[in-house]
């Protein structure tokens, strides 16, 4: 036993979690690990019937923070890189001719800046400096002008990223766990590092992370937890639920990830 667990390149264990919901399915060396997250949702119409949902999300072992990302099985991804090397260079060109239209482009992108801002003033019951705010704004005006330039050079490398992580997944289909990242990371530079859910391609960037996942610790009245509020297991129900619930048919239907199917 001592011998197999020394040849674990990289340790996981989540408290309270089975190991048998910690899968190496590409081996004992590989940083990639899947975890099976369970969400337990309690029917909306009929409280005693339970529906055992599982979400097998992807952990990257080598990153920081350990980074979560969703359940997408290798054909999926291998699909979604076909995708973006096939649309990626449509999209930004229609977005660099966007940039190009200075008058509307930057009304509309200070417009969008302006709600950001009032978000986050609504979120922290605080205003925001008109020093601060001018800056911002100036910023923005700058971005868009710096986009007419950034934007092809970003799709070029999109469709490179894309076809490069393709080719060299027929070697080793590991590979396209490598140009998930890649892409999670031009996409977010190509809207200068906002969050993921302003991203072109969000399902590229990490879900989640198991270091900050305990802070997920609120209580949502469909769910069953494995665990008490402030553990990571807790944190890991309310990941599942957030990517499940919006799915068609999950209250007729447990949910399972393609992954766990094959």
């Amino acid at each position: 036993m001592n011998l197999i667990k020394s040849t674990i390149a990289y340790p996981l264990s989540i408290p309270g979690m089975e190991e048998k919901r910690i899968i190496r399915s590409e081996g004992s060396r590989s940083r990639w690990i899947r975890i099976v997250l369970f969400w337990d949702e309690i029917h909306s119409k009929n409280p005693l019937k339970i529906i055992h949902h599982q979400y097998a999300a992807v952990v990257d072992c080598k990153s920081d923070k350990k980074n979560i990302y969703n359940d997408d099985s290798k054909i999926i991804l291998a699909y979604k890189f076909a995708g973006i090397a096939l649309f990626s260079p449509l999209y930004n060109l229609i977005k660099t001719i966007y940039h190009l239209i200075f008058p509307l482009s930057i009304g509309i992108e200070i417009h969008e800046e302006l709600k950001r801002i009032k978000i986050a003033e609504k979120s922290a019951l605080t205003q925001l400096p008109l020093r601060q705010l001018t800056k911002r704004i100036t910023v923005v005006v700058l971005n868009n002008f710096l986009n007419v330039i950034k934007t092809p050079m970003i799709a070029i490398a999109l469709t490179v990223v894309c076809i490069s992580f393709l080719i060299f997944s027929a070697f080793n289909s590991e590979m396209l766990y490598y140009g998930r990242i890649a892409v999670g990371k031009l996409s977010k530079e190509n809207l200068w590092g906002r969050e993921k859910s302003d991203h072109n391609f969000p399902c590229m960037s990490p879900i989640g992370n198991l270091t900050t996942i305990s802070k997920r610790k609120y209580i949502e009245p469909d769910t069953m937890y494995e665990a008490d509020p402030g553990t990571q297991l807790h944190g890991l129900n309310n990941l599942a639920r957030s990517h499940i619930s919006h799915l068609e048919g999950v209250e007729s239907k447990p949910y399972i990830s393609d992954f766990l199917k094959n």
